[in-house]
């Protein structure tokens, strides 16, 4: 996982910082291809073992039409950590002077 505020591969996919910015997005490093929203968690549940079992309630949720809604609502209602370096502090990761 890589932020968008401090890598810009996310570009080669045709994504934007304002997609970025309203939705998570996975992108198939084979292909380029970007996932986003319900698609994008969808994918992980299908990479990551320990979401399995959520797959198959990710997939009715999806055939009902409801896996798009709930993800745009858990999105407009995400907090939103902001990142240390707008408020003038040092990343974590850096070193202080």
């Amino acid at each position: 996982m890589v932020s968008f505020r401090d890598d810009e591969r996310y570009r080669r996919a045709g994504l934007t910082p304002d997609d970025l910015q309203s939705r998570m997005y996975v992108v198939d490093g084979g292909t380029g291809r970007a996932y986003g929203g319900y698609d994008a968690v969808r994918v992980l549940a299908r990479l990551i073992p320990a979401l399995w079992p959520l797959r198959p309630l990710l997939t009715v949720a999806g055939w009902m039409g409801q896996g798009d809604r709930l993800y745009n609502y858990l999105a407009e209602h995400r907090r939103i950590v902001p990142d240390p370096r707008g408020c003038g502090l040092p990343h974590p990761r850096e070193p202080r002077a």
